[in-house]
C-alpha cells in the first residue's frame, strides 16, 4: 500500500489533462527516493523460520515477507509447541512418513499467532484476534484466511500457552472419533508421550477411566493421576479386556500388546506408525490367531475433513474439531500443564529436543516462546 506520506516525500507529483481523461504522473525526486520506493511501494518485515538442514542440526533462516494480498493475513507468532513425535524422529534422523526430499525440513505445526494484518477481503478475523494455524516453528507468515483454524478475539483468551497445545489434543480426539468412542467402552492406550497423555487427558474429560500401558519413568507417571497407568511387561491378565485400544506408539511390541489387550470385535486404533525406523518384527503383524479369530479391525486416525461445509453436510471437521477443543481449554476443563511445563524462547529448540529426547524424561512435549 502507498501511503500519502510516503508520495509527498518521495515522489513529484504532476497532473494534466489530455481528451477529457486526467492523467498522473510520478516520478521519483531522486535516485534514493527510487531505491526507498522500491521497499515502501509494499510493506515487507523479516521472518525467522527454523528448519532442519541434516540430522541434528537446526539452522534459523530469514527470509522477507511482504504485507498480505487481500484473501490473506499476517500473523506474529507468540508460541508454537512441539510435537515430540514427529518433529523429534526428523531430528533425530528417521526417514519421512513418505517419499519425499530429507532436508531441508520444516518443523512444527502448532502455531499460536496474533493477527498484525489483515486483507481487504478477509472476514470474521481481525487485526489483533489470536488464531490457531498449522504453520510451522517461525516468526511470522502469511496466509489465506480460509487457513486458520480457529480465531479467537483478545479478551477470550488469558494462557495462550495452553492454547497453544490444542492440536495435539486434536490427535487424540480425531483418533477417539475414528475409533467411534462412546462413553461405556473400555479404553486402553498404548504410549504415554504427549498424545498417550492427550487421549487420556480427553478420555477423563468425557468421563472414561482409562488404562496407559507405558514403559515410561514411574515418577513421570504420577503426574498424571486422572487414569491407571500399567507397565507394559508381564499384563496377560489384561488380554481381551478392552473395547478400544489406542496405540501410539511406533514399537512392535507396542503393536502386539495392543491386539492382545482387544476383546473379540475390538477396535485398534494406530496413532503411532508401527515399525517406523525399525527392522522387521519377529511375529506376524497378521497373525490370525488375534486378527481373525478376534474379528479385529486396525484402523489410522490422521485424516479429518478441512473444508468448509455446513454441519449438515459434514458435522466434523478440523476446525470445528479446533473450535470445541480451544473452549475446553480455555474453560479449564482440558488440563495442559504436563504439555507446557517446558517454555524455552525459539533459539533454545535444540537443547528442548535434547531433553525431550532424554530416556527417562520428565517432560511430555515443550513449548517454543517467540516475542
Amino acid at each position: 500500500m502507498i501511503f500519502i506520506d510516503v508520495i509527498e516525500k518521495y515522489l513529484v507529483v504532476k497532473s494534466f489533462a489530455c481528451s477529457q481523461h486526467l492523467f498522473v504522473q510520478l516520478r521519483p525526486r531522486n535516485v534514493l527516493s527510487l531505491f526507498i520506493l522500491s521497499f515502501n511501494i509494499r510493506g515487507f518485515m523479516k521472518s525467522t523460520v527454523i528448519q532442519l538442514s541434516n540430522k541434528r542440526t537446526i539452522e534459523f533462516v530469514e527470509k522477507e515477507l511482504i504485507d498480505p494480498e487481500s484473501n490473506e493475513i499476517q500473523g506474529q507468532t507468540l508460541y508454537s509447541a512441539i510435537s515430540p513425535g514427529t518433529e523429534l524422529a526428523a531430528w533425530q534422523g528417521k526417514a519421512p512418513l513418505r517419499p519425499s526430499k530429507m532436508y531441508p525440513r520444516l518443523l512444527g505445526y502448532c502455531n499460536l499467532a496474533k493477527v498484525l494484518q489483515v486483507g481487504e477481503c478477509v472476514e470474521g478475523v481481525a487485526v489483533g484476534d489470536y488464531i490457531l494455524t498449522n504453520e510451522s516453528h517461525r516468526s511470522h507468515f502469511n496466509i489465506p484466511a480460509s487457513k486458520i483454524l480457529c480465531s479467537l478475539a483478545s479478551d477470550q483468551v488469558s494462557n495462550l500457552i495452553s492454547l497453544s497445545t490444542t492440536y495435539l489434543f486434536h490427535l487424540g480426539y480425531s483418533a477417539l472419533m475414528k475409533a467411534e468412542y462412546f462413553p461405556g467402552h473400555k479404553v486402553a492406550v498404548v504410549g504415554f508421550g504427549a498424545l498417550g497423555y492427550c487421549t487420556g487427558e480427553l478420555l477423563h474429560t468425557f468421563g472414561a477411566s482409562p488404562v496407559v500401558f507405558s514403559s515410561m519413568d514411574r515418577s513421570r507417571a504420577v503426574s498424571f493421576n486422572k487414569t491407571t497407568v500399567k507397565s507394559k511387561t508381564n499384563q496377560q491378565a489384561e488380554y481381551e479386556k478392552f473395547d478400544i485400544v489406542i496405540n501410539t506408539s511406533d514399537s512392535w511390541d507396542d503393536y502386539l500388546l495392543s491386539l492382545e489387550l482387544l476383546k473379540v470385535g475390538g477396535i485398534c486404533l494406530l496413532l503411532g506408525f508401527p515399525g517406523r525406523g525399525l527392522s522387521s518384527p519377529s511375529f506376524n503383524p497378521l497373525d490370525s490367531r488375534l486378527l481373525y479369530d478376534k474379528q479385529l479391525q486396525i484402523r489410522y486416525a490422521g485424516y479429518v475433513p478441512e473444508c468448509d461445509v455446513a454441519e449438515s453436510d459434514i458435522r466434523f471437521t478440523l476446525k470445528r474439531n479446533l473450535s470445541y477443543l480451544s473452549s475446553l481449554i480455555v474453560a479449564g476443563r482440558l488440563d495442559t500443564s504436563c504439555l507446557t511445563s517446558l517454555v524455552k524462547g525459539h533459539l533454545d529448540i535444540e537443547h528442548m529436543y535434547t531433553v525431550l529426547s532424554e530416556t527417562n524424561k520428565k517432560h511430555f512435549s515443550g513449548v517454543l516462546k517467540w516475542n
